[in-house]
């Protein structure tokens, strides 16, 4: 059940769980407030009880079908602890809510930057801050590399320092909207150091690198096996 209950197609075996034992022991209230089905669940027991136990604030938060609920709390009280920054700031749907506090307190401590700097739809605040702030110490690059909405800004640094300590490589390779910098540093140097092969052979957009890899070399030690496994892309290549 407490797989189920993050199952979003499942919302109608927990519904009806839930009409004939309203507490029942099967229903996993952290993995049901993560599933984007259940905001209607999850609003009717606050309707119910608005400081239920039930609710599990922290999955919630990164449930972007609860941004509503979320915005509701935060409007009834704007230092709520319910409310989570740290996972708020990974929900893509929450951006807006994250905009209205930094503009009520753009150092505020609640935003977790480093997690903002995974979400693709913040990035206009990570470019903003980058602006005010080259070398923010708000933008975590770890995070930044990953993302794929941030490789604008990726290239911007690599174009101003080809060799930047800010890239991180290794992330890179997970990222699928990178891989024309990683296609450009391979053609560079085929052996660069940069380029982390077990990450690469897990990104779905890596596929013709490694084909290539293999061609030249089936017994090559640069892939990884078991982290091609798990790229479905494997399947369609």
């Amino acid at each position: 059940w407490d797989w189920l209950c993050s199952n979003p197609a499942a919302i109608d075996i927990i519904k009806a769980e839930l009409k004939s034992n309203p507490n029942s022991k099967k229903i996993h209230w952290d993995w049901l407030c993560s599933n984007p089905a259940a905001t209607d669940i999850i609003k009717a027991e606050l309707k119910l009880n608005p400081n239920t136990t039930k609710i599990k604030w922290n999955w919630l938060c990164k449930n972007p079908a609860a941004v509503d609920i979320i915005k509701a709390e935060y409007k009834l009280n704007p230092n709520t602890t319910k409310i989570n920054w740290d996972w708020l700031c990974k929900n893509p749907a929450a951006i807006n809510l994250i905009k209205t506090k930094l503009k009520s307190n753009p150092n505020s401590i609640k935003i977790g930057w480093h997690y903002l700097c995974k979400n693709p739809t913040a990035i206009d605040l990570i470019k903003d801050e980058l602006k005010t702030n080259s070398n923010s110490p708000k933008i975590d690059w770890y995070w930044l590399c990953q993302n794929p909405a941030a490789i604008d800004l990726i290239k911007l640094e690599l174009k101003l320092n080809p060799n930047s300590i800010k890239i991180k490589w290794n992330w890179l390779c997970t990222n699928a909207a990178a891989i024309d910098l990683i296609k450009d540093e391979l053609k560079a140097n085929p052996n660069s150091t940069k380029i982390d092969w077990y990450w690469l052979c897990g990104n779905p957009a890596a596929i013709d690198l490694i084909m290539t890899e293999f061609k030249l070399d089936p017994n090559s030690t640069k892939i990884d096996w078991k982290n091609l496994c798990k790229n479905l892309m494997i399947f369609k290549s």
